[in-house]
């Protein structure tokens, strides 16, 4: 284990506040010792209040966040023990539209035509909360957003009604997951492959030094 991810844990619990399995493999491939406690926030941010999608993913992953710490302190769990919550959000951005997982197959189809033969970014933003004990303060909030750029392959609708049917988009921004079968429906990617996975790693790592010295 690298020496950053051995201090994070020492001493507090650290918390995923997601249910993702990707996330959770990642981070846990850290050698990150884990909580999971997924959050239960609705999601239902209205996106037209938000100027720009790098806002908006950063405010839905701080609202999962203070979902399970908020969720922590009222059964006073632990109450002598720092608790850093770790909260996630990732959107598909194509244009001025924000993807984030389709709700029926004719979503996933429809999103997956929008992106076919064009390029879109990716956004992921991580939240820090690190509430120190006696757990009577504001917790600290230390948040980042990172971007990729995907160059999505030209797809025929046969392509696209197959690859729905897999059932593979209906739990993945944008309608697609890069680390399965959408692996073949793309040309190239510039940025952080594992942030189109759902968790940028190298800025993971880079912000996980900056949440220590703010300890």
């Amino acid at each position: 284990m690298l020496p950053v991810f051995k201090t994070l844990t020492q001493g507090r619990r650290v918390i995923l506040a997601s249910g993702s399995p990707r996330r959770r493999q990642l981070l846990t491939g850290l050698g990150l010792d884990l909580e999971i406690i997924p959050s239960t926030f609705e999601e239902d941010l209205e996106i037209s209040s938000f100027l720009r999608a790098e806002d908006y993913v950063r405010q839905t992953a701080q609202e999962k966040a203070h979902d399970v710490l908020n969720s922590i302190l009222r059964a006073q769990e632990v109450p002598k023990t720092d608790i850093l919550v770790i909260g996630c959000d990732t959107v598909v951005v194509r244009g001025e539209a924000i993807l984030e997982k389709p709700v029926t197959k004719d979503q996933a189809i429809s999103m997956l035509t929008m992106l076919s033969g064009n390029i879109h970014r990716v956004l992921t933003a991580v939240v820090f909360l690190h509430q120190r004990a006696p757990h009577d303060q504001d917790p600290h909030i230390h948040s980042f957003v990172e971007e990729t750029t995907v160059h999505f392959g030209s797809l025929t609708q046969e392509e696209i009604a197959a690859y729905v049917e897999t059932g593979e988009p209906m739990d993945k921004a944008g309608g697609y997951g890069y680390q399965g079968l959408a692996g073949c429906l793309i040309d190239r990617i510039d940025g952080d492959y594992y942030n189109v996975v759902g968790m940028p790693l190298r800025r993971f790592y880079q912000e996980c030094l900056k949440v220590l010295s703010l300890s």
